[in-house]
């Protein structure tokens, strides 16, 4: 393009010197212009105006088209119908959709393995201007110019949307159509108030679709007058309408859970992600969800959550490919520690041997190892008993468990108990518990803390803290009732102590008599969870 305009700028400046010779010809591009006779002669402006004009080139018609264009001119002139093409949308020389992803075919090495959910069913056009904000990029810098969130930068240009996380306004909201969002892995929904007309993005929940009509409750279900029936529950508990935990029956999966009651949704908010409703309580005012985590947690009962779970569920399969995917959502790379320089990072440097040191974070402090707290929170539902806990001290506990450093889960139940020490290996400590990893080949322990064990005193199946366990290179993830050992409670009228409850293999009841006070007594659904412990 420079080079034209260079040649263009010699020959329009040759073309204004006085001419003597008539008849002289000029090579323009690839043409030959012929002087005039005067001694100033303009070249023309035609030729001018083709030249500084972007060149296009236009595809000629082949001769199958031409046949193809013969063909359908004959059949419009008898009054025939036009025989449509039809175009495969499953499956072309690129790409193909297998189980609803969109599977790219190895035609060159970034996209062999390329892989996405497919998005036939999202809209092709551009977001709500008055709905969204241009996203101005820090690049991981605060307002000094430091680094605060490490490998970010670059990337593709992104706006912002702005979504109704409140639900405040109720009445029926029509849900117009599917969008996609470059700052979330969900999906959005662009609801049409029926009243107002007023648009709004909500996160989109599977099991909606363009037409489907959703309503939000958060200020409470509303009263029917007299003569009308009242609004079904069927009705209610449809997927994408937003009520008070208090409103949605128990079991129910949910998402978008506020964890204040004048807040916005601040959980569950990611594709294919949900929570489940495990247990009420009107009179305490709260509420357990139990997580994708299995972690529970205690709500108030006017927290609000939408109905169902997100969608876009096999975002977790998604493969981008090659390593410019990933800079175009403004990724940096992550370069290891061992090959930075030594002003960089602890684990630089080092001509000769590069191994040998303790692992540690780019600003030196140690990791991997450290040790953690957890609380074996318990719910139960307890019949005319209280204060249940184990009846000895040697109590074995069985628990599941997994290798923090390379996430891999021990295959069988593993116990210990709170008497039993063994060595820790390469260690002057001991601990409860102590076993090495098979595949990363990681020492890990647990020791139960001393005096940590409370009893069980609840009667409204409200989680609460029993044990504590110190646990270095492993997490815990379930526990169950250990077969062949007992627990002991005490009747809440009477005073009778039981010291002979025991839970059967694969049990999680128990149930009794209390002669005393005459009635019966019992334990039902006692669950375990476990919580980092404050």
């Amino acid at each position: 393009m420079f080079a034209t305009v260079r040649g263009f700028a010699t020959t329009l400046a040759t073309a204004r010197r006085p001419l003597f010779d008539a008849g002289k010809s000029l090579r323009f591009g690839q043409q030959n212009v012929v002087l005039g006779q005067t001694p100033y002669s303009p070249l023309p402006l035609a030729l001018l105006a083709s030249q500084t004009r972007t060149k296009t080139y236009r595809k000629g018609i082949t001769k199958p088209m031409r046949r193809y264009l013969k063909h359908t001119e004959e059949l419009k002139r008898r009054g025939l119908p036009v025989p449509k093409t039809e175009v495969n949308v499953l499956e072309n020389k690129f790409w193909k959709v297998s189980g609803g992803m969109k599977v790219y075919k190895p035609t060159s090495p970034g996209s062999r393995n390329r892989r996405h959910p497919t998005r036939f069913h999202l809209h092709k056009g551009s977001c709500i201007k008055r709905l969204s904000y241009g996203k101005k990029s820090t690049g991981g810098r605060n307002e000094f110019g430091r680094v605060t969130v490490r490998h970010r930068g670059s990337g593709h240009k992104r706006r912002v949307r702005v979504i109704d996380f409140q639900r405040n306004i109720p009445g029926p909201h029509q849900i117009v159509r599917l969008e996609y969002d470059p700052n979330r892995s969900a999906d959005l929904a662009l609801l049409r108030n029926l009243s107002t007309n007023e648009f709004s993005y909500i996160i989109h929940v599977a099991g909606t679709e363009p037409g489907t009509i959703v309503h939000s409750y958060r200020q409470g279900i509303p009263s029917t007058r007299k003569g009308e029936d009242p609004i079904p529950k069927n009705q209610l508990v449809q997927p994408g309408n937003c009520l008070r935990l208090r409103d949605i029956p128990v079991g129910t999966l949910v998402n978008n859970i506020s964890l204040q009651p004048d807040g916005p949704a601040q959980i569950c908010r990611s594709a294919g992600v949900s929570a489940q409703l495990i247990a009420t309580d009107v009179k305490t005012g709260y509420a357990q969800i139990k997580l994708t985590s299995k972690e529970v947690r205690l709500l108030s009962i006017d927290c609000i959550a939408t109905i169902g779970v997100v969608g876009n569920k096999d975002h977790h399969h998604t493969n981008l490919g090659k390593a410019g995917s990933k800079r175009h959502k403004g990724i940096r790379p992550t370069v290891r520690g061992i090959h930075q320089n030594p002003c960089d990072h602890p684990h630089g440097g080092g001509s000769n041997s590069k191994g040998n040191k303790h692992p540690r974070t780019p600003w030196g402090w140690l990791t991997k190892g450290w040790k953690t707290k957890l609380d074996l929170v318990i719910t139960a539902d307890l019949e005319n008993i209280t204060d249940l806990r184990p009846s000895a001290t040697d109590y074995e506990w069985t628990f599941k468990v997994k290798c923090t450093n390379c996430q891999e889960e021990h295959p069988s139940w593993i116990s210990f108990n709170a008497v039993t020490e063994e060595e820790i290996p390469n260690s002057r400590g001991v601990a409860n518990f102590n076993m090495k990893c098979k595949s990363c080949k990681t020492h890990t322990n647990a020791t139960i803390v001393k005096d940590s064990l409370k009893p069980y005193v609840s009667t409204s199946q409200s989680p609460q803290k029993i044990l504590t366990i110190e646990t270095r290179g492993l997490d815990f993830t379930a526990w169950k009732p250990t077969h062949g050992e007992t627990w002991i409670a005490v009747g809440v009228d009477s005073g009778t102590v039981f010291d002979d409850i025991e839970f059967e293999e694969g049990e999680r009841d128990w149930a009794g008599y209390d002669e005393k006070a005459a009635c019966p007594v019992g334990v039902t659904g006692i669950e375990g969870s476990f919580l980092k412990s404050k």
